[in-house]
């Protein structure tokens, strides 16, 4: 027992003497929009989609490394825009949608494993991340005409991803990640009428980002 708990005094002080590195960064790249199913408050027929263009993100993100832990946890903004751009069902439809996300991030840098830099450039390491947040979106419909208009929502969103950290220099990192980010569904109401409703069905969001890490 006496062992147990100068092992965990020793960590602690470990823990205590490790400075934190605390961070900004910054990123832009392509972010696509599966197809949504969506209903209307007057047209549920089964089968309706919205189809949409890659678009182009960017955000940036403050953050911390925790101690001596392989671990980062940061907040992040981030805006994304995709153009509806659907002709071929019956129900196609022109527009975009846009929105903006404020998001907390939980990294693990895998660093220091075995082997693991026997494939790597000993300054190129992997992490994964989870997050979770709110979006906020906006939607504009131009076409079909019934249903043009435009409205807002925010709505709860959570998201993973794997990238890779290249250290340039000891302050900078090269940063080249992907994730896919889902929110819950988005009742947009209002958007031809005080009581109409535009309900899409879980919008999931795939990007490919690349940044610039500046570590203090």
């Amino acid at each position: 027992m006496k062992k147990l708990i100068l092992a965990v005094f020793i960590g602690t002080c470990v823990m205590a003497q490790a400075k934190p590195r605390p961070y900004v960064s910054v990123y832009g790249g392509g972010s696509g929009l599966q197809e949504t199913d969506w209903s209307y408050t007057y047209n549920s027929t089964p089968g309706n989609k919205f189809k949409y263009d890659v678009g182009g993100v960017y955000g940036a993100a403050i953050g911390t490394s925790i101690g001596s832990l392989p671990i980062r946890i940061e907040v992040e903004y981030s805006s994304r825009k995709n153009d509806i751009n659907d002709r071929k069902s019956s129900y196609g439809g022109d527009g975009d949608m846009t929105s903006t996300a404020l998001m907390v991030n939980l990294y693990y840098d895998f660093k220091n494993f075995d082997g693991l830099y026997d494939y790597l450039f000993e300054s190129v390491y992997p992490y994964v991340f989870i997050g979770v947040g709110g979006v906020d979106a906006e939607i504009k419909v131009s076409s079909p005409s019934w249903l043009a208009g435009t409205a807002s929502e925010t709505v709860f969103a959570g998201q993973v991803g794997i990238g890779f950290g290249l250290e340039i220099t000891d302050h900078i990192i090269f940063d080249l990640k992907g994730r896919v980010m889902m929110t819950e569904d988005i009742e947009f109401t209002g958007i031809t009428s005080p009581t109409s409703k535009l309900e899409l069905d879980k919008p999931i969001f795939a990007e490919v980002l690349a940044g610039i890490r500046f570590q203090f």
